[in-house]
């Protein structure tokens, strides 16, 4: 299976891609990646280097062969004044093993979280490891409001305050930011 120009903008969780691809494949089957690693997608936790990529790929049932990182010319017309660099990551990868269907191979939907089930537990997450530099300010405040010992509750009741955001709609902005933080955490326990 070659894959150009796809891995950073196929519109799943890279891991959860390489799931996928792991049941495409046959033992012994052949994927040839080329292509850049500017991974579609607003939060920069779900980025990854070269290295990592190489171990979430290893980790998902292949043994990488061969490997190169190269900046190669990139829609460059010479009737154009316009054209850029992009710098490419290619590998070979040999399939060694089937994974199993896992935790770790859920989508976020299909994940629960125990604040979702109880509002008044403490809500704990490792935010300051999760390198979410650059990403959306709401999104940076609201998670700033994780510290292990606030409830969901409490931290829905402090954007409603803050924000005059009616009740229902900071539960559900909350939700889905914490939603997005927990399945970012346990697809990538390294990280965390």
């Amino acid at each position: 299976m070659v894959t150009p120009w796809l891995i950073d903008v196929v519109a799943m969780e890279f891991d959860r891609f390489l799931h996928v691809l792991n049941r495409l494949l046959q033992l012994g089957g052949a994927w040839i990646n080329h292509g850049p690693l500017g991974f579609n997608g607003p939060v920069l936790a779900g980025h990854y280097p070269r290295d990592e990529v190489v171990n979430l790929v290893e980790k998902s049932g292949f043994d990488v062969k061969a490997q190169s990182y190269e900046s190669i010319p990139y829609m460059q017309n010479p009737a154009s004044n316009s054209h850029r660099q992009e710098r490419t990551f290619t590998f070979s990868a040999t399939k060694t093993k089937d994974i199993p269907h896992s935790e770790s191979n859920q989508t976020g939907a299909e994940m629960s979280f125990d604040w979702e089930a109880d509002h008044d537990i403490p809500v704990k997450l490792a935010v300051q490891e999760m390198r979410l530099v650059g990403g959306h300010l709401f999104n940076a405040e609201v998670l700033t409001m994780v510290d292990g010992q606030a409830s969901f509750r409490d931290i829905q009741a402090k954007i409603v305050a803050k924000r005059g955001l009616p009740e229902e709609h900071a539960g559900y902005l909350l939700t889905q930011i914490l939603r997005n933080a927990e399945v970012l955490l346990r697809r990538n326990p390294h990280r965390g």
